[in-house]
């Protein structure tokens, strides 16, 4: 993982204030790795449902300089942990999936005018599940130079996220 994302998740997770979070989210995406579209973690759940848990560890923490904001790797990390005997590990990166899910909620309140601010499409899933909020209908609406996804929750309610960032990088 490059210097300046691990320095800044250190500043983050010592400090975490949505300025730290936000400085964090800009190492990741201006990083030569990041790949906003990415579905390699797939692959960690087809490691799971095989029982094959220290090579799930593995494939994650391979792909983790990508995904070290997404909720879910955290969460897929923790179990893969905790199959593996190693509680505190598990406990940490647990910890480390609410850090990041209290970031993306750090960066707005999920209306249109302050969208959530997430880095792959699988964030803004992470965080609708935590809200427990369900997707019915996903829409990408474009206003001006931005870019934002619309989620349409089972219960009428709407979550607003900026994908202005990942989207650049199609």
């Amino acid at each position: 993982m490059e210097d300046a994302i691990v320095a800044d998740l250190q500043q983050y997770l010592a400090e975490p204030t949505a300025e730290r979070f936000m400085n964090l989210r800009a190492a990741v995406a201006e990083s030569p790795g990041y790949a906003p579209y990415s579905s390699n973690l797939e692959r960690g759940w087809e490691l799971f449902e095989e029982g094959q848990f220290e090579e799930a560890k593995s494939f994650l923490l391979s792909v983790l300089p990508n995904w070290i904001l997404n909720p879910g790797i955290h969460k897929m990390l923790s179990f893969a942990w905790h199959k593996l005997g190693e509680e505190e590990t598990a406990q940490y990166e647990f910890a480390l999936a609410m850090a990041m899910v209290n970031g993306i909620l750090s960066t707005g309140d999920g209306t249109k005018a302050q969208p959530y601010l997430v880095l792959h499409t699988k964030d803004e899933y992470d965080l609708l599940e935590y809200l427990g909020k369900r997707s019915v209908e996903q829409s990408v609406v474009e206003h001006g130079e931005e870019y934002y996804d619309r989620q349409t929750c089972g219960d009428g309610s709407e979550i607003w996220f900026d994908v202005t960032v990942p989207l650049a990088h199609l």
